[in-house]
């Protein structure tokens, strides 16, 4: 896999500039569909994962309130405990913006509908 990225690497060497700029976009986008919502961004650098506070929208657990989303509202957020051999009990969850930018659109009208 190590050599397939290497070989693209020659072929298209600012690659690793635009896909940066894509998905700084991509959170940007997120984040201003979110502006309006309950839901507290917690912005991140580096990733295609952004962390959601949802404190002030819900009393449910991470996994129960992720649950509650996805059959609900159709959008899928992971919980943040699932990354903890401890007990966690904040009101944290992660989703993905690693989606078209339509996908990512909805997503933020539902979550600040909610």
């Amino acid at each position: 896999f190590q050599y397939a990225i290497a070989d693209y690497m020659k072929l298209k060497p600012d690659y690793y500039r635009e896909v940066k700029e894509l998905y700084q976009r991509k959170r940007d986008l997120l984040i201003e569909n979110l502006k309006d919502s309950k839901f507290k961004v917690i912005e991140p650098s580096g990733t295609y994962f952004m962390l959601l506070d949802y404190s002030e929208v819900s009393d449910m657990n991470d996994e129960d309130f992720a649950k509650f989303l996805t059959e609900k509202y159709k959008i899928t957020m992971i919980p943040i405990s699932v990354f903890y051999t401890n007990e966690y009990s904040g009101k944290v969850l992660r989703i993905c913006f690693a989606k078209r930018d339509e996908v990512l659109v909805e997503a933020g009208r539902i979550l600040s509908s909610i």
